[in-house]
């Protein structure tokens, strides 16, 4: 799933060979009966005009080779996939009209590589889907001329379901529920809370700060399955940063981690079990929140970051090489603290594009 405010940007051809590199982890053998596999969906940005025109790849999560890709136009910003792997929803930007984006939200058939609908959307879409995969929450970036917003979308349709109040900065939740965190508040007097986006019921308040009292801005929000727990990213700059646990019944802060960028990316596991801030200067931090404890730090800057089906791995996008024109993509131990298994992808520079990880159809 999309769980964040960094997106990586890989530019490749099909003419380019793409290398992988194993990093110290055996083979994965074959595939037992009943076996789930993950694939990596990782596309580029085009910020200009939206008129890129290579495709959508699709990445085996388990070798990290490219096994796939889905024909595309325009410059993809995020993605979901379905819980049953079968749908992938996208955020789709092709340049301008009347100076706002011709921007599309589409729902694309993975197995038949085709556009099932696509709708109109605004400035920068986030998505995430809710309720099981039977909703889409679409958080449209504020601007001063095109449209801005959230809204509950019909997941199988596209249908507008409701407009949800403005006074929320809608954020993240588990896809099985329909309570996300929003941030709520001018921001260095902002507050987190959890809302229902069927109904607008508000619980519980927290507000981000350090353990001396100095308040931060809050910049990324995630609700834990239990409706208590959130992770939170806040700063003072966007350079002084922190990542943090905290409950909202309580509003006390119960871990607190220093990392570099308020714009890092973080998730929480399915299970409720794992949490992980991946940031662009520092690398990738891991939490154990049912114990309540800061696992460490795996040393590879880096940009958006999903896990694996489980808790046990994780997929990252690690920061590009300015001078080599590649790009990483990092299979993770999460519970080892170690890269296992990597495949380098050439692009013009390391930008900021859309990575997510689902089921294989």
């Amino acid at each position: 799933m999309m769980k964040t405010m960094i997106r990586t940007v890989i530019q490749i051809t099909m003419s380019v060979v793409v290398l992988v590199a194993v990093l110290g982890c055996d083979d994965d053998g074959p595939v037992e009966p009943g076996d789930v596999r993950y694939n990596i969906y990782i596309a580029a940005l085009d910020w200009v005009d939206g008129n890129a025109t290579d495709p959508l790849y699709i990445i085996d999560a388990d070798s990290m080779v490219v096994i796939d890709s889905i024909p595309r136009i325009g410059s993809l910003h995020d993605m979901e996939v379905s819980p049953d792997g079968r749908w992938l929803y996208t955020f789709v930007h092709r340049g301008s009209v009347s100076g706002c984006p011709n921007d599309s939200l589409r729902r694309i058939d993975i197995k038949n590589k085709r556009v099932d609908w696509a709708i109109p959307s605004g400035l920068d879409t986030r998505i995430q889907l809710l309720d099981g995969g039977s909703k889409i929450l679409r958080r449209w970036s504020r601007h001063s001329i095109c449209p801005a917003g959230e809204e509950l979308l019909d997941a199988t349709t596209g249908e507008l379901l409701r407009v949800l109040p403005d006074s929320l900065l809608y954020q993240e939740g588990p896809i099985n529920g329909t309570e996300v965190a929003a941030i709520i508040g001018d921001p260095l007097g902002a507050r987190i809370v959890a809302v229902d986006v069927e109904t607008d019921v508000i619980r519980g308040r927290i507000v981000p700060k350090l353990p001396s009292g100095q308040k931060l801005f809050p910049s990324f929000a995630e609700l834990h399955p239990d409706g208590e727990t959130v992770l939170a990213i806040a700063g003072l700059t966007t350079d002084l940063a922190w990542g943090m646990v905290g409950n909202l019944r309580t509003g006390e802060w119960l871990l607190t981690e220093r990392i570099y960028d308020v714009n890092s990316a973080g998730t929480i596991s399915t299970d409720g079990a794992l949490a992980l801030i991946s940031d662009m200067n520092s690398g990738l931090s891991v939490f154990e929140l049912d114990s309540l404890i800061y696992r460490g730090r795996v040393s590879i800057p880096g940009g958006q970051v999903e896990f694996v089906g489980d808790t046990k791995s994780a997929i990252m996008c690690g920061r590009g090489d300015y001078f080599h024109a590649t790009h990483p993509v990092v299979r993770v131990d999460v519970n080892q603290l170690e890269p296992t298994h990597a495949v380098e992808l050439p692009l013009p520079s390391p930008l900021l594009g859309a990575m997510t990880v689902g089921r294989r159809p």
